[in-house]
């Protein structure tokens, strides 16, 4: 009788697991346009000083807490400060794009494992597609897609589905 009441224990275990893994990647986790919009505004001065660093370090691809690309594109102290600015801005991680576009997309550090990402764009070119609002449409962006509200002058939210 022990053995049979672990048993259901153990598989009510195992499917409230099961659960909680599938609730992870539907991307319910994706922020609101509204909470990376508060974040924008508390950290504004932060994300402004990451991309005047960027446009100096111009050799610079992606920037993560942990690498960078390429790897001797700056030195330790400078690392440090975009590491610090990050994390105050909540940002996991940085793309730059100087070659094709001056874009820079800033990787909102909310976001667990999801098949959607979501967080900043700065680009000296309007991205298309805009949208009022990027929250009603996780539903409907498709597959490899990427879709943006513009937050004021330069700044951009965007919504991309990484995913089939």
């Amino acid at each position: 009788m022990f053995l049979n009441r672990g048993s259901v224990f153990l598989r009510q275990i195992t499917g409230v697991a099961i659960i909680a893994a599938l609730a992870a990647c539907t991307g319910s986790s994706v922020p609101s346009d509204g909470v990376l919009t508060e974040n924008y505004q508390k950290n504004r001065s932060e994300l402004i000083r990451l991309v005047e660093m960027l446009r100096e370090d111009r050799n610079i691809q992606h920037l993560w807490h942990n690498s960078i690309t390429p790897k001797d594109a700056i030195d330790e102290k400078r690392w440090k400060e975009y590491r610090a600015l990050m994390s105050r801005a909540k940002i996991r991680g940085i793309h730059a794009n100087w070659r094709i576009k001056e874009e820079i997309m800033f990787r909102s550090d909310s976001l667990g494992y999801s098949r959607y990402d979501k967080g900043y764009i700065w680009s000296t070119k309007r991205p298309e597609p805009l949208f009022e609002s990027l929250d009603p449409q996780i539903k409907q962006i498709p597959p490899y897609a990427t879709y943006y509200k513009q937050i004021e002058g330069n700044w951009y939210l965007y919504l991309e589905n990484q995913s089939d």
